[in-house]
């Protein structure tokens, strides 16, 4: 096991003052809070703390643009607010809480804890979202402190690589009589991920090779007739003596013309494109690692400028079969 982060949470009533205004009027729950009274607020302002270890914050840094003071939080200084709003909270400077006590804590019924704000982290951070109060976080050494074994929310284990599934299924066995305890692997994860990236590329694959073909078609199409309906022009410059390896080289140079306009196109605003589309699905899958199929595209390339190089050479050579007088009567 390389390492463990451990979430506890618990109930807090929160201390209600008037530099909460702001943040009732922007409550992720308005329709439920909006017809309180000050006093049923200040009642009623309950919400749950967290517990985190300073390791788990590192990849949040201040809304407001300077980092956490992780020595602080662990040592139970600051308390951080979860939010998406953090100018809702320009007014507060310190926190005052009452943890619920319960059996085993080391609290009294109204036990006053009073923290100053030091930042904050995503609204949902660790799923818990918010009560009335918003939720706040602090260091799991001052959850200790305060309730002795407070709940676990979650706890989180990375394993060394080769040693997944093997700790998956130990953890499988320990929780499979338990309903109440859910169990969530990155493992698993993946290989959901990896039946789901082949059925995409299955899917996918077969709709870009109908389409591939369709383009190809057309392609050949359009320089076939494009081709032909010059056949008069080409008699012409034959007839007045350019070559007919000049004439080739002139067409299969303008199919080369579409093959750069092609790929140009490809591999700017369709790479822009396919990187759009993995931010977006990165966002629902943090963990996916973005890869450029670099072989399909070489050959996807390759197959393009085969395509443009042979359609006009060998359209041509089966029009030059005909004599120059032949082509010029029929062209007229």
């Amino acid at each position: 096991m390389e390492d463990l982060h451990l979430t506890t949470w618990e109930e807090a009533t929160l201390e209600y003052s008037s530099s909460f205004k702001e943040y009732i009027a922007n409550h992720p729950l308005q329709e439920q809070v909006a017809g309180l009274s000050e006093q049923e607020l200040a009642n009623n302002f309950n919400g749950f703390i967290l517990g985190v270890d300073g390791e788990t914050l590192e990849a949040y840094q201040n809304t407001l643009g300077e980092p956490i003071d992780r020595e602080a939080f662990e040592r139970g200084e600051i308390a951080l607010i979860a939010t998406d709003q953090p100018e809702v909270f320009s007014r507060i400077q310190h926190l005052t809480i009452f943890p619920c006590s319960r059996e085993g804590s080391s609290l009294s019924d109204r036990s006053e804890i009073t923290l100053s704000l030091g930042g904050f982290v995503p609204f949902d951070y660790k799923g818990v979202g918010a009560s009335l109060a918003p939720t706040i976080v602090v260091s799991n050494t001052a959850m200790q402190k305060w309730f002795g074994d407070p709940a676990a929310l979650q706890l989180e284990l990375n394993v060394s690589s080769g040693y997944e599934q093997m700790v998956l299924t130990a953890l499988q066995q320990l929780t499979e009589e338990n309903s109440a305890i859910s169990l969530t692997s990155r493992a698993e994860a993946m290989a959901e991920l990896n039946r789901a990236k082949t059925a995409i590329l299955s899917l996918g694959g077969s709709i870009s090779l109908v389409v591939a073909l369709i383009g190809i078609l057309n392609f050949v199409n359009i320089m076939s007739v494009s081709v032909v309906a010059r056949k008069r022009e080409l008699a012409i410059l034959e007839s007045i003596g350019m070559e007919r390896r000049q004439i080739r080289a002139m067409l299969i140079g303008e199919g080369l013309c579409y093959t750069v306009i092609t790929l140009g196109l490809v591999f700017s605003f369709g790479n822009l494109i396919a990187c759009g589309i993995f931010d977006l699905f990165q966002q629902q899958v943090d963990f996916a690692i973005f890869t450029y199929p670099v072989v399909p595209a070489a050959v996807i390339a390759l197959a393009v400028l085969a395509v443009c190089y042979f359609t006009p050479k060998r359209m041509y050579q089966l029009l030059s079969r005909e004599t120059i007088v032949t082509r010029l009567r029929k062209a007229e």
